[in-house]
């Protein structure tokens, strides 16, 4: 009888005694036979104090022999009868447990398992012994998902086995709407994200658009991922190389949509315009596994770079800010000194990845056109040489080269007092162009 001792509230100890636990180093052991009839490894041992089977008996035990993962591994007390030894529920041990090593075991004497007994097929046996469960992978862990997190699919539905990219932190955009392995499939248009993961869709069943789907079956590291049902590839794939995703970055400089060529198997080696994701790497002619990190790589005429995204250039005589990515925080000021403007009407350029500013003299009323190419704050002065007010109209506003259809400007409107000085805020973006004055500047 195994003696236990435990220590109470009070600071007093106390014997515990529990009959249902037993230790043995010594043990007989008898290989498996692996041809017909077949038979279980079998592990014996002699305990005078057992006469039966307990439901929650517990043992440690010396392996004396090497299990069987097709046969199975059983242990014998005294005569009672071998009872499979397994782990995760009722799965054989097979010979993950080295001879000499130490094995802790419950009995269930309600669970079945399976085990061969001098016969050409296993029998089905009430009672066993239950290890603690472990995961023999130490060096490797290969497919990796999030169990708890949802997203919303958008884009249109996601079709089985097929990949897709995080539009944002709550949706995910399928690469096409099928899910097939023929070589037409429609690919998406859909701007997103390149930075944020890529998911491999690892089940048959659909999900409509706008509906959330559990990320616990969208795998962000796979082992064996059907490049054919995201991509026209088929099996043109070459193996032992890694296979990229080419991108097109948009105006934004973050953005990317899918090239007209969606992905590749080498890297640029001039300016192609393109930015190359990497995926993974290629094993036969359809098949990669999918990285779980995703660099990219941009070739800008005279290197292949690691890009970040569209860092807006900096003059050689001011200091860049740039936090650790390489984006830049600050925008450096991109000015237009003073010009006299005559004419009725007149258009205002801020250029791309700056923030800009102008001065212009006028004496009369003015309506302007602010053509806008970047995401900054920009200003414009406007100094009224007249000896009368002017009035200041905001004709249209362009971002791109794409007109803006909802313009915000004061709703008292904007005047120049003569002989002052109006500044106009201008910033343009997703929301509307937003466009804000004062007219109390002088000198």
């Amino acid at each position: 009888m195994a003696v236990r001792k435990i220590q109470l509230p009070d600071g007093t100890v106390e014997n515990v005694n529990d009959s249902r636990l037993h230790i043995y180093r010594t043990l007989t052991g008898t290989a498996a036979v692996t041809s017909s009839p077949y038979y279980c490894s079998r592990w014996d041992v002699t305990d005078d104090t057992v006469t039966a089977y307990e439901d929650g008996m517990v043992v440690w035990l010396e392996v004396p022999v090497a299990g069987n993962g097709s046969y199975g591994t059983c242990l014998q007390i005294n005569s009672l009868g071998y009872k499979p030894v397994v782990y995760n529920v009722n799965t054989m041990i097979s010979s993950r447990y080295s001879v000499g090593s130490m094995v802790l075991a419950c009995y269930n004497a309600t669970q079945t398992a399976t085990a061969y007994f001098n016969s050409g097929s296993a029998t089905t046996v009430t009672g066993c012994w239950q290890v603690m469960d472990y995961d023999t992978n130490t060096t490797s862990i290969s497919n990796l998902y999030h169990p708890r997190a949802t997203r919303v699919v958008t884009g249109g539905q996601l079709k089985r086995y097929v990949m897709c990219v995080e539009a944002d932190e709550t949706g995910i955009i399928p690469l096409n709407y099928t899910g097939t392995t023929a070589t037409t499939k429609t690919m998406t248009t859909e701007a997103f994200d390149p930075t944020r993961e890529i998911l491999y869709y690892t089940t048959n069943a659909t999900v409509a658009e706008n509906n959330s789907v559990a990320l616990s079956g969208c795998f962000y590291s796979n082992t064996s991922v059907d490049a054919r049902y995201t991509f026209n590839s088929g099996t043109t794939l070459t193996a032992n190389r890694e296979l990229y995703m080419v991108l097109d970055v948009q105006s934004d400089g973050r953005l990317c949509k899918l090239a007209s060529t969606p992905w590749s198997q080498t890297l640029p080696t001039t300016d192609d315009g393109h930015v190359y994701l990497l995926l993974g790497y290629a094993y036969d002619t359809y098949h990669i596994e999918l990285y779980p990190h995703h660099p990219m790589f941009k070739h800008d005429g005279t290197s292949l770079n690691i890009w970040h995204g569209t860092i807006p250039s900096v003059p050689t005589n001011v200091s860049s800010f740039t936090n650790d990515a390489g984006y830049l925080t600050e925008y450096d000021f991109k000015h237009t000194e003073n010009t006299t403007v005559s004419d009725e009407s007149v258009t205002i350029t801020f250029a791309a990845n700056t923030r800009g500013s102008q001065m212009i003299t006028v004496s009369a009323d003015i309506g302007i056109t602010f053509a806008v190419n970047n995401f900054s704050d920009n200003y414009l002065w406007i100094a009224n040489s007249g000896s009368a007010e002017i009035d200041v109209t905001v004709s249209a506003v362009t971002l791109d080269g794409t007109s803006v259809s909802d313009v915000y400007v004061p709703t008292d409107g904007i005047t120049v007092p003569a002989g002052g000085v109006c500044e106009l805020g201008i910033i343009a973006n997703s929301d509307g162009a937003f466009i804000t004055s004062r007219n109390d500047l002088a000198i």
